[in-house]
């Protein structure tokens, strides 16, 4: 599987193999799990504008300013249950009520500049980031990079890297309609079972628990 599984020392996928990892998105289409977009800002409501939703009048009885936030995401990539992106934009096509108010996404990094990020942030050595490039961390899952013609931007990709720890959600008609306005763009998708595969280590490590004590062996 080469850069999108456990590796063997020195292998690495062929250019034929990465072809069946990643096709171009279409503009039109659905969303899909494992498909990867461009330019998406998260709009977050500001701290200190949370007193203001519940009045939205001030003591002089002029309404108070709701403040919005933007974070800007690069690069993410939907891990919506597939099955649910589909009921979903069924449901928006026919005209009926959207089945899913929400997009699960993951922020998705240049594996160069993630593991710069985790060098100077976490001390992370290179012994510890081979272990990551061969997915052998459940925290990240490392992808190989996308070629020109996959991309639908028409621009390919380097090899990237996903932080698991680092999610979030969107509405979906806002999501929708940034994609209609192309303020945000579809790049491409992992195909099956690679789009599986990403989303199966996705939650097995949301669903992780700690435990204080291990379990005595004896």
């Amino acid at each position: 599987m080469g850069d999108v599984g456990p590796t063997v020392a020195g292998a690495g996928p062929t250019t034929a193999e990465r072809r069946r990892i990643y096709a171009a998105s279409s503009q039109g289409d659905r969303l899909w799990q494992g498909e990867i977009l461009s330019d998406l800002p998260q709009t977050r409501l500001s701290l200190e504008s949370l007193p203001a939703t519940k009045t939205n009048v001030g003591e002089s009885g002029d309404k108070q300013p709701i403040k919005v936030e933007y974070e800007e995401h690069p690069l993410i990539v939907v891990l919506s249950q597939d099955c649910d992106l589909e009921k979903d934009y069924k449901r928006r096509q026919s005209g009926g009520r959207p089945f899913l108010l929400n997009v699960l996404l993951c922020d998705v990094h240049e594996a160069e500049a993630l593991r710069q990020k985790l060098s100077t942030e976490e001390s992370t050595g290179s012994k510890e980031w081979r272990v990551i490039k061969e997915n052998g961390t459940p925290r990240f899952q490392f992808l190989s990079k996308v070629l020109l013609d996959q991309d639908a931007s028409g621009l390919g990709l380097p090899s990237l890297a996903v932080d698991f720890r680092s999610y979030f959600t969107v509405r979906t008609d806002e999501l929708y309609e940034r994609l209609k306005l192309k303020l945000s763009i579809k790049r491409c998708k992992l195909q099956t079972p690679y789009a599986e595969h990403l989303g199966h280590r996705f939650h097995n490590f949301q669903s992780r628990i700690p435990l204080t004590v291990e379990h005595p062996t004896a």
